[in-house]
């Protein structure tokens, strides 16, 4: 008989623009992509004025993408091999270049040669990019610069934070779509944002009792000298 393996076919995940927010720490920038926001902002308000809190929303939101883009740009790819050296890359074509010669015995005993090679030297880059990016860890820390340190610790550790897409209503049950979902956090935050109306009667604190702080002080005692503090 015929032992076939399949292979599953693995789907592409879908690349998300996003802009190049990182200009923004440049001051002159900074303040042309705060500018261009008021303007095009204020210019959509005067023409959808009278239209809902929603849509609003969606103008704003909208006006804030399309600016970052037109301003900032969009952010480039990111290199998973930018920190290997000239050593490891030469290493790396001589492995391809053997994988795709005839597989012979002599073919197979210089790929597993070079594949070692590889392996070590890439260990080697892996380990001074480390040494690198905690060293300017550290140089971040010590500046306050806690946007550069929380970027290199996602960096080192590789780990991201899942959004959470579950909304529940008030009784606790969850809502599955998306326009519920909406309204829901339009009446949460209403019900944050709105104070109480019902005013707070403090006089119920008289009849509490009361707790001294230092049961062995009493109400003629003198406050502390500094011989007593020191």
């Amino acid at each position: 008989y015929i032992s076939v393996k399949l292979k599953c076919p693995q789907k592409r995940k879908k690349s998300i623009r996003m802009p190049a927010l990182e200009h923004l720490r440049d001051r002159s920038k900074s303040q042309g992509y705060s500018n261009k926001i008021a303007e095009k902002y204020y210019g959509n308000a005067q023409e959808y004025g009278d239209s809902l809190l929603e849509d609003q929303w969606k103008i704003l939101r909208d006006t804030i993408s399309d600016v970052s883009f037109e301003v900032l740009g969009e952010r480039g790819r990111r290199k998973n091999a930018e920190h290997l050296s000239n050593e490891t890359k030469k290493l790396l074509k001589e492995r391809e270049e053997i994988k795709k010669k005839p597989s012979t015995d002599e073919n197979r005993t210089e790929y597993s040669r070079i594949n070692g090679l590889v392996r070590q030297s890439c260990k080697k880059d892996d380990n001074s990019w480390a040494a690198r990016a905690a060293e300017e860890l550290e140089e971040a820390a010590k500046q306050g610069q806690q946007r550069e340190v929380w970027q290199k610790i996602r960096s080192l550790t590789n780990k991201r934070t899942n959004r959470a897409v579950a909304v529940r209503d008030k009784d606790g049950s969850l809502i599955p779509d998306p326009e519920a979902q909406s309204h829901r956090w339009a009446e949460y935050f209403e019900e944050l944002l709105t104070p109480a109306t019902e005013a707070v009667d403090f006089s119920l604190l008289d009849s509490e009792e009361k707790i001294l702080s230092f049961e062995y002080l009493s109400e003629d005692d003198e406050p502390p000298s500094m011989f007593e503090i020191e």
